[in-house]
């Protein structure tokens, strides 16, 4: 499902995409429809200074919420860890497509979210030339401190096929 941009993204900043980040909503409220529309009205606002590409319902429906080629403001720099991919010093938001999942880090994903998360990652791996591996799909939580996200010890990285 296609939403209008969100205003919090950078214009193409020239470099392609070398992987792709994935997030958990994790937002109040604690319902997962309410999450969903909280996550879609929030990246709406200029003000959030947050957004993604794709939220993945907990039915599966993606709902696209920035163009790709508009860059989404949604990991930053890594403080944490540098993939051997990744171009040194290098924004984050530069060089991935970034993916949220309707959900809090310490809930189970459902079946629906997995099935569309493949998929979706399969395409975006096969348009963009982005090995479909762990190496280059990773966790927001492997770029920061801060964030527990997707949930790595209830993330099933098998269901979506990794």
């Amino acid at each position: 499902m296609w939403h209008p941009d969100s205003p919090n993204h950078y214009d193409d900043v020239g470099y392609p995409y070398q992987g792709i980040v994935l997030h958990c909503t994790s937002g109040p409220p604690k319902s997962y429809e309410d999450n969903l529309a909280s996550t879609l009205a929030w990246f709406r606002n200029p003000a959030s200074q947050v957004s993604a590409h794709y939220v993945i319902a907990r039915t599966g429906l993606v709902h696209q919420t920035l163009s790709e080629e508009l860059r989404a403001w949604h990991a930053g720099v890594t403080e944490k860890w540098l993939p051997s991919w990744a171009l040194l010093g290098v924004n984050f938001n530069h060089i991935t497509l970034g993916i949220e999942l309707v959900g809090w880090p310490d809930d189970p994903y459902s079946d629906g979210q997995y099935v569309a998360l493949e998929r979706l990652l399969r395409h975006l791996c096969r348009k963009y030339s982005i090995p479909y591996n762990r190496d280059y799909i990773i966790p927001h939580s492997a770029l920061t401190w801060t964030r527990t996200d997707p949930g790595e010890g209830n993330f099933d990285w098998s269901q979506a096929g990794l």
